[in-house]
C-alpha cells in the first residue's frame, strides 16, 4: 500500500488511464496506480471530512482508513464506474466512526461542547452509512448484466418486465432467475459485511 503522503504522479500518467485499466491494474497490485488512485479521489476524501467538520488529524486518519478499506475491496469491484461512489461512501462512513469515537472518548467538561457539534443521531447516520457502503460494495460485486437488471428493478422509475427486457436486450423468462441469482448474491455478501441473515 502506498503512503498518502507520497508525491503525485505526473498529471498525464493518470488522467490516460481509464477508470478500467486502473482498475485492472490496482487489483494486480500495481504501485504505480495506487499513486494515481491516491491523487485521484484523494479530493474526494478531504471533501466529505471538511462536510463532516473534521480537523487535519482526523482527516489523516480517515485518508488512511479509506485507502485501507479499498485494499481490502479492491478485488470484489467489478464495476470501475462504481470506484468513486464507493470512496465517497466510505469515506463518509469513516467520518461518522471519527465523530462516534469522539463523542465516547470526551472528558466530561467537554461533553456539552462536543454535544453541539456532534448530531445525536451519529450513530443511526453511522449505521445507515455503513449499509449504504456495504450495499455499494456488494453491488459492485454483480456480474454486468446482474447489476444493470438489479439497478433498472430499483431505479427510480417503476418497470415491467417487458420494459426491462426491452430496455435490457434480456428475454423476460430469464429477468426472474437473474435477479433471484443477483439478490442471493447480495444476500450473502451482506451477511458477511453487515450481518444480514442468509
Amino acid at each position: 500500500m502506498v503512503d498518502a503522503a507520497a508525491p503525485a504522479p505526473r498529471s498525464g500518467d493518470h488522467d490516460a488511464l481509464s477508470a478500467t485499466d486502473l482498475h485492472e491494474r490496482l487489483r494486480s497490485g500495481d504501485d504505480e496506480a495506487w499513486r494515481i488512485i491516491l491523487t485521484r479521489y484523494r479530493r474526494v476524501v478531504l471533501a466529505v471530512a471538511r462536510q463532516h467538520r473534521l480537523g487535519p488529524d482526523d482527516t489523516a486518519d480517515v485518508l488512511q482508513a479509506t485507502w485501507l478499506q479499498l485494499v481490502r475491496c479492491v478485488g470484489d469491484i467489478r464495476d470501475p464506474a462504481c470506484l468513486p461512489g464507493w470512496v465517497r461512501t466510505t469515506a463518509a462512513r469513516e467520518c461518522l466512526a471519527v465523530l462516534r469515537r469522539q463523542r465516547r472518548e470526551a472528558p466530561a467538561p467537554e461533553v456539552g461542547e462536543l454535544a453541539v457539534s456532534v448530531p445525536d443521531d451519529v450513530d443511526e447516520r453511522l449505521d445507515a452509512e455503513r449499509w449504504h457502503g456495504a450495499l455499494q460494495c456488494a453491488l459492485a460485486t454483480l456480474p454486468q448484466r446482474q447489476r444493470a437488471l438489479i439497478d433498472a428493478l430499483f431505479g427510480w422509475q417503476e418497470l415491467s418486465y417487458a420494459q426491462l427486457s426491452a430496455r435490457l436486450s434480456m428475454p423476460v423468462g430469464s429477468i426472474g432467475p437473474i435477479r433471484a441469482r443477483a439478490l442471493r448474491h447480495l444476500r450473502v455478501v451482506l451477511r458477511d459485511e453487515v450481518g444480514v441473515p442468509a
